[in-house]
């Protein structure tokens, strides 16, 4: 589902599900909202299953039955569409970050204020550290989100205090034209409401988040390297530098190191750093040159690609978050209008469920089949009868296409034979 119909979805699931008596949503406009759903789905009654519409077409429903229960719940409380509203990403926020940080990047003098150029203690040096860092770190917890996401909770601290700030005073304003009883049971839908929203666009939450941070860093990085091209136009700056513990050996072979692939990019070779030590001092143009490109390639590049990747990971999982139809819930819905057709032959082993358990059981397989299967259960087969006894005795398959689904039936204290 998109994610404008995946929280609608589950915003009725968590009405509905905290609320089983009808307080808030009634039970006849749940009745009616099903209906008219299915009429819109065309149902159809397939004799090899229980289904009383097209697999294609069940996500269709259960959105257009969603659609319907959410108008009657924002009559009642006009603010919901607020809530809905504030817990989707806006567009507006990833252009704002990336503005930011590309105008904190202009405004920020790496070349230093006193036209002199510590080609050792360059602050573009701690931003070649801390994005080294920010890769490290992203290829260490790569098997952590995975961990994450096996255990259903990826988006992690992110998505809660995310939900949690949303949720903490629209909530308020919803509960405060409530009566004490309706705002009890209203305040556990929108947690369960919270809960659920945090589970499922967790991932998304934490991929459109990514993006926006790499985003900001290419602009960071754009802002930086062309803050430095303007400041050189306007003026002087002379390249130098100095160590208590380093020699001109070392420096040499430290910024050869460094900024050897922005030289074969660039086709500049790096300058001795002999000449430079302190109070000497060189030309920065070509430094500059050299760190601007180091620092495109090392920052702004992987960035880039990293944000593309990213944004596709982020529009596959808006187009397609996955909630699960075949839930109890959803399967509760429809039970009522479902199971034409459909024959359940109940086979008892060496166990004889009394009355009580007999209507147990009829309930829940009517609830998981539909209202309309028809449910037999049969004698109970004494122990050591085997499988074809016990199948000639439920009675030849029923005519018309009908399918006819076999439940066995024993003890959990049964042995394995």
């Amino acid at each position: 589902m998109r994610e404008r119909q995946a929280q609608t979805v589950l915003l009725v699931r968590a009405f509905e599900e905290t609320d089983p008596g009808g307080r808030l949503l009634p039970l006849q406009r749940r009745t009616e909202a099903t209906r008219r759903a299915l009429e819109t789905a065309e149902p159809v009654h397939s004799a090899r299953g229980p289904a009383v519409i097209a697999a294609t077409r069940r996500a269709e429903t259960v959105q257009h039955r969603a659609r319907l229960l959410l108008n009657s719940l924002e009559e009642r409380y006009p603010a919901l569409p607020r809530l809905l509203r504030a817990m989707r990403w806006r567009g507006g926020i990833g252009r704002s970050v990336a503005v930011a940080a590309l105008v904190a990047g202009l405004a920020s003098n790496v070349l230093g204020p006193a036209g002199q150029v510590n080609l050792l203690a360059f602050p573009l040096l701690g931003l070649l550290a801390w994005n080294l860092l920010i890769f490290a770190w992203m290829i260490a917890g790569r098997a952590l989100t995975r961990r994450a996401r096996r255990a259903g909770t990826a988006g992690g601290p992110l998505i809660r205090w995310t939900v949690r700030a949303v949720l903490l005073n629209l909530p308020r304003r919803l509960r405060s034209r409530a009566t004490p009883g309706d705002a009890e049971v209203l305040g556990r839908a929108l947690a369960a409401f919270g809960a659920a929203w945090g589970r499922l666009a967790g991932p998304l939450l934490a991929a459109r988040v990514r993006r926006t941070l790499h985003l900001a860093a290419v602009a960071a990085a754009a802002g930086v390297v062309g803050g430095m091209y303007l400041r050189g136009l306007a003026f002087e700056y002379r390249a130098t530098w100095e160590s208590t513990l380093l020699d001109a050996a070392h420096v040499d072979a430290l910024l050869g190191a460094l900024l050897a692939p922005a030289s074969a990019l660039l086709g500049l070779a790096v300058p001795g750093a002999a000449p430079l030590r302190a109070p000497g001092s060189g030309e920065a143009a070509v430094w500059i040159h050299l760190y601007a490109a180091t620092t495109l390639l090392f920052v702004g590049l992987p960035r880039l690609i990293l944000a593309v990747l990213e944004q596709l990971r982020v529009r596959r999982r808006a187009a397609g978050l996955a909630v699960d139809l075949e839930a109890a819930y959803f399967r509760r819905i429809f039970a009522p209008w479902s199971g034409a057709g459909t024959r359940l032959e109940v086979l008892p082993y060496s166990f004889h469920p009394g009355a009580g358990e007999r209507e147990s059981l009829r309930r829940l397989l009517h609830e998981a089949f539909g209202a309309h299967s028809h449910v037999e259960i049969h004698r109970p087969a004494e122990y050591g009868a085997s499988g074809n006894t016990a199948l000639g005795e439920a009675g030849p398959p029923p005519e018309g296409g009908s399918e006819s689904i076999f439940v066995a039936l024993f003890s959990l204290a049964q042995t394995p034979e």
